[in-house]
């Protein structure tokens, strides 16, 4: 977050433009932010590790493994590519 902000703009009065040099407090107020947006409420839905979103495979997540190059289901021996569908603390 702080590569980001450091190569941001800002405004100034007259339409002229600086390079912004945020404060500790400037990154923190933005991850703040970002966190309480993407924030989800706690249900079993949300439950983490899960599947987020629709279509969600059934099956139990315990035979489930991520792996580098995948998520390797254990029984079936597949390799599924990685999605962000696929949520793991």
């Amino acid at each position: 977050m702080w590569h980001e902000l450091n190569g941001a703009e800002k405004v100034l009065k007259g339409g002229k433009r600086a390079r912004y040099e945020p404060k500790m407090n400037n990154v923190n107020a933005t991850l703040d932010g970002l966190k309480a947006a993407v924030n989800l409420p706690a249900s079993e839905e949300n439950a983490m590790p899960g599947w987020f979103g629709e279509g969600r495979p059934e099956g139990d997540l315990r035979e489930l493994v991520v792996c580098k190059n995948g998520v390797l289901h254990i029984p079936t021996r597949k390799l599924i590519d990685h999605t962000p569908r696929f949520l793991v603390p």
